[in-house]
């Protein structure tokens, strides 16, 4: 592969990473709205439920985005090396998604 078509990989990647951060924000401002608005309605089990699905959820999300960004990453490094370039160093990028 060439470093044009690494860099591409890398930034749909990183693009995807981005898109799956912004769902997940925009998950649990919903999520908020909902528990706000009905939590005092809903029975135990009901709430249980609903907080099981969306840590489930919210963790998977995590975990792909973080995935996602480490590829893409790597594939960038590995075109700026092929062409000879210096590539930033980002050590906790994906840490930091995750922590987001």
């Amino acid at each position: 592969m060439t470093p044009y078509e690494f860099f591409a990989l890398a930034q749909g990647n990183i693009s995807n990473a981005i898109g799956l951060l912004s769902l997940a924000i925009a998950i649990l401002s919903g999520y908020l709205v909902v528990t706000y608005m009905v939590g005092a309605k809903l029975t135990r089990a009901q709430v249980v439920v609903l907080n099981f699905v969306y840590t489930l959820w919210l963790l998977f999300q995590s975990v792909s985005s973080a995935s996602l960004l480490a590829d893409g990453v790597k594939r960038a490094r590995t075109a700026a090396e092929m062409l000879g370039e210096p590539f930033p160093y980002f050590p906790y990028a994906a840490h930091m998604t995750i922590s987001i």
